[in-house]
């Protein structure tokens, strides 16, 4: 049987991948949350979406907020629910607690013969809340659920919202979904939540996910999931991709596997960003397009360092082959952040991705250090699915073997892991690479020098001479990566 024939969007983006279609219908939804959570919007978009997306007449019952505040407040989102109520499609209907239980008991009442008279498909009640405040609360309970089985009766969906309290916990037993939203803060910062608690007769897409209020409306977010590709389309028969730089190439054997996660280390100065705008314009030489996440400066310096290096950043953003999104990483949010790049990603056609730098993760707005490692590695298994070779830059401020790549534990996710580090020789400070590690196939294990000036990177054939203390550590270095 297919199921998908009884299953009814919300009608809002993003809800309804997290409950992988919609809701089943004749299913009784509970909305909870404190206030300014998002509740009566909810409640709003979810009647206004099914009268004009899926032709499904809703009712909403309101106790607090007039019609009038209800269509202005609409109209904000660019909601024409004046039009929809002429065209018979939806209803906006205020009373109070004690007149909604005597119109629940009267199956011949104005409220039943409009639902009739519409056909209401949908019906919305804001909010039940105000039912704690009534003397005969368990009456009002007998005649919730009787309510709630006559609109399953007639497989209609029937939201209910009410303020997180423990005098209305029991109304979350009889609902078929209960839906949770929040309010998160880390510091000044503030963003609202959504979670699917529970929905009978379906699977969905659980834990925290990200609200937010838009100019059109509500939007959700759904946390980043792990992909997996099926085994048939894991065989990527692309070329090797290179970082186009004389003597990095080769060293790195038979080159990098497209969609490989590859983990530039160093610290700052060294030349991480400079490597990294020569593995966009590598790809961009070929046709490929790549985006850069700039954490951490703007795109306009960016390009400008480019083209003191003889990188024409800004003819290739100019072609579309390299695109740079600025990120504030105070205001990153895991969710909204996962998705623009998933947006991207199906889009476009994007085969490179750099980020710049990993470090900023940390300003993320989450208090959870393990959230942040869980996104990361749910990421990279993204851009690895969609055949994306990403390159992740990881400022190491002080350099050991028992430290390095140890943040977020990124370097156990990294396909390749290469180290840039300063190295004094005679009292003269020099750049080293080093492959760390490679599971791409073999490669050079020896500390090689490279140099940056105007005419580009280059990274030299011979070893550089380092001290036996030096080349202990290297030894330890590349027996714990590689």
């Amino acid at each position: 049987m297919d199921t998908g024939q009884f299953i009814s969007p919300v009608g809002i983006d993003g809800l309804d991948e997290i409950l992988k279609g919609g809701i089943p219908r004749g299913n009784a939804i509970l909305v909870t949350g404190n206030p300014g959570t998002g509740k009566t919007t909810l409640c709003v978009q979810f009647i206004y979406a099914g009268a004009v997306k899926f032709k499904e007449p809703g009712i909403m019952v309101t106790f607090e907020e007039s019609p009038a505040r209800l269509i202005r407040d609409a109209h904000s989102f660019g909601w024409d629910i004046a039009a929809q109520e002429r065209g018979n499609m939806l209803r906006i209907v205020q009373t109070s607690p004690d007149t909604f239980i005597r119109l629940m008991q009267d199956y011949q009442s104005p409220l039943h013969q409009e639902i009739r008279n519409i056909g209401a498909r949908r019906i919305a009640v804001d909010s039940i809340t105000l039912f704690k405040y009534q003397k005969e609360l368990e009456i009002f309970r007998e005649q919730i659920y009787s309510f709630i089985n006559m609109l399953r009766n007639q497989q209609a969906l029937v939201m209910l919202t009410a303020e997180e309290s423990p005098q209305i916990q029991s109304e979350g037993y009889i609902a078929d979904t209960l839906i949770s939203l929040g309010i998160r803060k880390r510091l000044s910062a503030r963003w609202r939540t959504i979670e699917v608690i529970k929905s009978r007769g379906q699977d969905f897409l659980t834990g925290t996910h990200t609200l937010e209020i838009t100019g059109s409306g509500l939007r959700v977010y759904p946390r980043a999931t792990t992909v997996r590709t099926p085994a048939s389309t894991r065989k990527d028969k692309r070329p090797p991709v290179h970082f186009g730089v004389e003597g990095l190439d080769g060293i790195l054997g038979s080159g990098i596997h497209p969609g490989s996660v590859v983990l530039l280390m160093g610290s700052a100065g060294i030349g991480k960003t400079t490597l990294a705008l020569k593995f966009l314009v590598e790809g961009a030489r070929l046709g490929e397009k790549s985006i850069y996440c700039c954490f951490e400066q703007t795109a306009e310096s960016l390009i400008r360092q480019g083209a003191s290096l003889g990188l024409p950043i800004d003819r290739y953003v100019d072609e579309g082959l390299v695109r740079v999104i600025e990120i504030d990483p105070v205001e990153l949010n895991l969710n909204t952040h996962f998705h623009q790049l998933r947006e991207l990603f199906m889009e476009n056609g994007y085969s490179r991705i750099v980020f710049d730098s990993m470090h900023a993760y940390n300003s993320a707005l989450t208090e959870d250090s393990i959230e942040i490692r869980e996104f990361i590695f749910k990421l990279m298994a993204y851009t690895r699915s969609q055949g994306v070779t990403s390159l992740l830059i990881n400022e190491m401020p002080h350099l050991s073997p028992a430290t390095l790549g140890t943040e977020h534990a990124i370097s156990f996710i990294a396909d390749v892991v290469l180290l840039l580090r300063y190295v004094e020789i005679n009292a003269v400070m020099r750049r080293g690479l080093l492959v760390m590690k490679s599971r791409c196939g073999p490669h050079a294990r020896d500390l090689r020098e490279f140099t940056i000036d105007a005419s580009g990177i280059t990274v030299f054939d011979e070893p550089l001479p380092v001290t036996p203390r030096d080349f202990a550590t290297y030894q330890k270095l590349v027996a714990t990566g590689g």
